[in-house]
């Protein structure tokens, strides 16, 4: 490979001595010109002192020995026996950029040193594929404002709104192997997949025995009433309709993408697809198997070169395949596309704000008439009544109940840290018999939406609660379409379903509100207001009828950062594992899931308004 050579720029540059007792921790800043020389295998920083200062500095840049504090400082750990330092000890070079031209030189060392792993990984493989071809550093493609073509540009689009530590975290998650080998098996087996099936069966049953239930069993069977996977049907002893809509194979999510593009093969035979934050690039290979002539498969993270040895690794399709490393919002491509594919969805549907960069790449790739797998979401809201779940997340702060903490008062922390409890969304999977009220649906349509209308979401809420209970808050969950020229097809994460890697969330109120009547309605609204680090927060404002005649309205507030969630379903499993008692494995994660008890059973008063809950749109609207 070529050697890279050339001035980048001037720069500030100390060290630090990182020797406990060293008498002098940090060196004079002193100016020096950067430059790169060697292969991109081996890229090695070479650091002269500015006007002949004196000083030369040969630092490798290796990935783990470079890191960012923001745009402006970059650090590279010397190597042993540097001159400043000793061979136990190496210092740390510290680089600070005096202007935008050193803020360029030092991206563009960065950069150097994240590609100097994957290169030498890459050059083990084997040759480059003709269609891999790296695609130029994400900003690269635009103009510096002096008209500098083709230098690295200092931010874009994509940077522009976002928190970069929120960014490098990001991408740093969804770099790692086995976070995406999650999202592929979205933590469905069979023999969990027959449990969760035979769960919902028995709770039905079991409802259906409670006088009243009828009307709710009803709609509750209607709504069961998907694809169960046909190799257990013989165990359900259950006669169902199977809706032609769903799809749930042992794989629900990746099942679900699997048959929306395989069995609309007319709108990817022979067309040109983009697959926006393509992860792995198992979309990707979907496409290609269903005739695409040819996928951009995009992604920023460094899950990019694993996407490329994936379609190396199955030449048959993956060579209609090109990778290209970057933001959707900076890449280039030769032409514009036929069908975008993508998973933009995160929890609440709109967490990650991935749905911007989706929308983004269709205002700048998708050809006029195009097709967006995902077509549309739908996020569904309904009351639940939860006590269980309420007295866990009120005991949390019970901690600094103490007022004598090793001697220490601990008391005035108390309501702070209960309100800090109260204002993570819960994350976790949502028994049916929770709800209690009629659902409401917000749909985003990816076709039509704009960017500008996911910076600030209302969405009104009009419940009427169907049993006289205390309604601790908002259960929300979400579906997608995939609309097809031949066949549609739902994805749902709806309770009662096989769960999903996004389960359902609830909003929990630190002041529930008291519902006495049955059919009675709780009004107010959910709000979603988008920040810069990649999420939402979550405003909750609930009325319900006053508690006496006469009395004022009993009103809820909370506010809930998305960004901060309780996964409790974690906690849950732990819980079950440690039940199962000495067993270890597999057999143990068996053994809890048999364990799981059975919901509660439903109650539900004569004349419950179930006609409001069952929507006309789509198989799963809520329960």
């Amino acid at each position: 490979m070529a050697a890279m050579n050339g001035s980048l720029g001037t720069v500030g540059l100390c060290t630090i001595q990182d020797a406990p007792g060293s008498a002098q921790l940090t060196s004079l800043e002193m100016q020096a010109v950067v430059s790169l020389q060697g292969p991109a295998t081996s890229p090695i920083l070479i650091a002269e002192g500015h006007a002949n200062a004196g000083f030369v500095h040969r630092l490798p840049l290796q990935a783990g020995q470079v890191w960012q504090a923001g745009t402006s400082v970059l650090m590279v750990r010397g190597p042993a026996g540097s001159a400043d330092g000793d061979a136990a000890q190496p210092p740390t070079f510290v680089l600070r950029a005096l202007d935008a031209q050193g803020v360029l030189a030092l991206q563009r060392l960065h950069d150097a040193a994240a590609g100097s792993g994957t290169a030498a990984a890459a050059a083990a493989v084997g040759p480059q594929r003709p269609q891999d071809a790296q695609q130029p550093p994400a900003a690269s493609q635009q103009q510096l404002p002096g008209g500098a073509a083709g230098a690295l540009a200092v931010g874009g689009h994509f940077d522009s709104k976002t928190d970069k530590g929120s960014a490098d975290l990001y991408f740093h998650y969804y770099g790692c192997l086995q976070h995406q080998q999650n999202m592929l098996q979205d933590y469905i087996r069979t023999g969990e997949c027959s449990t969760a099936w035979l769960t919902a069966v028995r709770t039905r049953r079991r409802a259906a025995a409670v006088p009243g239930n009828a009307a709710r069993c009803s709609l509750l069977n209607s709504c069961a009433s998907i694809a169960v996977p046909s190799s257990l049907l013989p165990c359900l002893h259950l006669s169902v309709s199977l809706h032609p809509s769903y799809f749930p194979p042992s794989c629900l999510h990746t099942g679900t993408y699997y048959a929306a593009i395989i069995e609309n093969p007319a709108d990817f035979r022979g067309k040109a697809v983009m697959d926006v934050g393509c992860g792995s690039g198992i979309l990707s290979l979907f496409a290609a198997q269903a005739g695409a002539r040819v996928v951009y498969a995009v992604e920023a993270s460094d899950m990019a070169h694993h996407a490329r040895a994936l379609a190396a690794a199955n030449p048959g399709i993956g060579d209609r395949i090109k990778v290209l490393h970057g933001k959707v919002e900076d890449v280039v491509v030769p032409e514009k596309v036929d069908v975008l594919v993508s998973e933009p969805m995160g929890t609440l549907l709109v967490n990650e704000r991935m749905i911007e960069s989706y929308i983004y790449a269709r205002d700048k790739h998708l050809k006029p008439g195009g097709r967006m797998f995902p077509r549309l979401g739908r996020l569904h809201l309904c009351a639940f009544s939860d006590e269980a779940l309420y007295g866990e997340v009120a005991q949390k702060s019970a901690f600094f109940d103490s007022s004598d903490f090793y001697g220490v008062d601990l008391t005035a922390l108390r309501q702070p840290a209960t309100s800090g409890y109260f204002g993570q969304v819960v994350v976790d999977q949502i028994p049916p018999n929770v709800l209690v009220s009629n659902c409401i649906t917000h749909t985003l349509d990816f076709l039509t939406a704009t960017e500008g209308q996911l910076q600030d979401i209302t969405i009104p809420l009009s419940l009427q609660v169907a049993v006289p209970c205390t309604v601790h808050g908002i259960a929300s969950w979400f579906d997608v379409l995939f609309d097809g020229s031949q066949t549609q097809r739902w994805l749902s994460t709806a309770p009662g379903l096989p769960v999903t890697h996004w389960f359902q969330l609830r909003c929990l109120l630190e002041t529930p509100l008291v519902v006495a009547q049955p059919g009675a309605t709780v009004r107010g609204e959910l709000r979603l207001l988008a920040h810069n680090r990649q999420s939402y927060d979550v405003h909750v404002m609930l009325q319900a009828p006053p508690l006496t005649p006469g009395g004022p309205m009993q009103e809820s507030r909370g506010k809930f950062d998305l960004k901060e969630p309780y996964y409790r379903q974690q906690m849950q499993w732990m819980m079950q594992m440690a039940a199962a008692g000495g067993q270890e494995g597999g057999e143990a994660a068996v053994a809890a899931a048999a364990e799981v008890p059975l919901p509660a059973p439903l109650v539900v008063a004569q004349g419950a308004p179930v006609e409001q809950q069952q929507q006309q749109q789509g198989p799963m609207e809520g329960l």
